[in-house]
């Protein structure tokens, strides 16, 4: 198995790699019993005082909670969202299964240490393409790089707000940990339906630092680019990001309840009840009953 790159008459050798999971992100679903799930933070969070973590107020899309070094979380409308980054991402995992919901973002990488620096390993990624490949072409996707102030070199794959989105950077001075060139991550970040079929499918391989790492590795090739080390594993995964779930009924009816509805209660103060059932195509099976000023 090919674990050497020659560039520039220099051979740069992978000399030890990891993976895992980076980012965790949970949402109940409606109408849950989130109990057992706030007490179970309540208890991270407690913990996490002890060893002298701060707790600050946190929110994100209107979900209202608290943070601390471990976890942070937040309420709207009676559901709950809770997310984990870095290290302790890992840890929080078995949450999922104390109320009932879906993984709305999950982070996976790979890092890896090259024998010698090598600060072109972005580019020699992100650059080469696999001229064969009917998965990706220089139209389709989406690639950027960048180098920041502090030397910094960051590549991307697709768009940031996308279901799938891969980051290649130098973990090493991201990190302040190593110098330029040595320390490198390639992070995907799973979201909407990519990351709730991928909880689904493979949850409990998710738990394993090698899966993940391979996961990572890919995820990248899969799209043309290369990857001079070989594979890390025997295993053969899906990448994609799979299909979009239909809506059902009961989502649908969720969304009118918790969504629809302050919507319409706050057009009834611009609107009369007779312009609203107009703007909602119901004029011709609904009336208006008593008041009708806006």
């Amino acid at each position: 198995m090919q674990r050497t790159l020659r560039t520039r008459g220099r051979e740069v050798s992978l000399q030890k790699w990891t993976g895992g999971i980076d980012w965790f992100r949970w949402m109940t679903t409606e109408f849950s019993d989130t109990k057992p799930l706030l007490e179970a933070i309540w208890g991270i969070q407690d913990r996490d005082r002890a060893r002298a973590s701060n707790t600050r107020r946190w929110s994100f899309q209107g979900y209202q909670g608290w943070q601390t070094d471990t976890i942070r979380w937040g309420q709207r409308n009676g559901r709950v969202l809770w997310e984990s980054s870095g290290s302790r991402a890992a840890a929080t995992l078995d949450l999922s299964a104390l109320c009932t919901g879906y993984a709305s973002r999950i982070d996976t990488h790979c890092t890896l240490a090259l024998s010698t620096p090598l600060p072109s390993f972005g580019t020699c990624l992100l650059g080469s393409i696999t001229p064969t490949s009917q998965s990706r072409s220089s139209r389709s996707t989406l690639v950027g790089q960048a180098t920041a102030t502090n030397g910094l070199w960051l590549g991307t794959v697709g768009k940031r707000t996308a279901p799938s989105y891969i980051r290649v950077y130098d973990k090493g001075v991201e990190a302040r940990c190593a110098a330029p060139g040595v320390l490198w991550r390639i992070e995907v970040e799973a979201k909407h339906h990519h990351a709730r079929n991928l909880w689904e499918a493979s949850s409990r391989n998710l738990r394993q630092s090698a899966w993940c790492a391979s996961y990572s590795v890919q995820s990248l090739t899969s799209r043309g680019f290369s990857w001079p080390f070989g594979p890390l594993d025997d295993t053969s995964h899906d990448t994609s990001a799979g299909p979009k779930e239909k809506s059902t009924i009961q989502s649908l009816a969720a969304w009118m309840a918790l969504s629809v509805r302050p919507a319409i209660s706050r057009l009834r103060t611009v609107f009369t009840v007779a312009e609203t059932l107009e703007l909602l195509g119901l004029s011709d099976v609904a009336a208006p009953r008593g008041k009708d000023n806006a």
